[in-house]
């Protein structure tokens, strides 16, 4: 296990999603939409997705961090990126399609280095992918 953690932090690019769903059996569909794409989205180890559907704690929730949900809305997910930024989609109006793009899409910035976890993002998300070479050395570059 000590190996498998030291590699997954390796690659970097810790996301967690957590998808609260206030009724349950109003979203049965949009849970199980998000279930298969858990399921896809397996091969990502430094990614976590969580349903919660326990009306209690989505109230705390909603109570805690307002800035999560809509005003009329209890249904929300909420990523957390590598960084510390927080990006949300509104369950309640968010087409299920959308739900593979909204995870992958906000991993990562825009602009990163190509690292494995940074390729393994772009390959996964079927997003495309400008690759190009930049030395990030703060240092004054050699004249030729």
């Amino acid at each position: 296990m000590k190996n498998y953690n030291g590699y997954v932090k390796s690659i970097g690019f810790m996301t967690r999603v957590v998808a609260m769903y206030y009724n349950q059996e109003e979203y049965e569909d949009e849970i199980n939409a998000l279930t298969k794409v858990a399921e896809k989205l397996a091969v990502r180890m430094n990614l976590r997705i969580t349903i919660v559907t326990d009306k209690e704690l989505i109230n705390k929730m909603k109570k805690k961090y307002p800035n999560y949900f809509e005003e009329l809305s209890k249904s929300a997910m909420v990523l957390r990126r590598y960084d510390g930024e927080i990006f949300k989609l509104n369950l309640s109006s968010a087409e299920t399609s959308r739900y593979n793009w909204f995870i992958n899409k906000n991993s990562k910035k825009p602009v990163d280095s190509m690292t494995h976890g940074a390729f393994q993002l772009g390959e996964v998300s079927n997003m495309p992918m400008v690759i190009l070479y930049v030395s990030f050395d703060k240092t004054k570059p050699k004249q030729l």
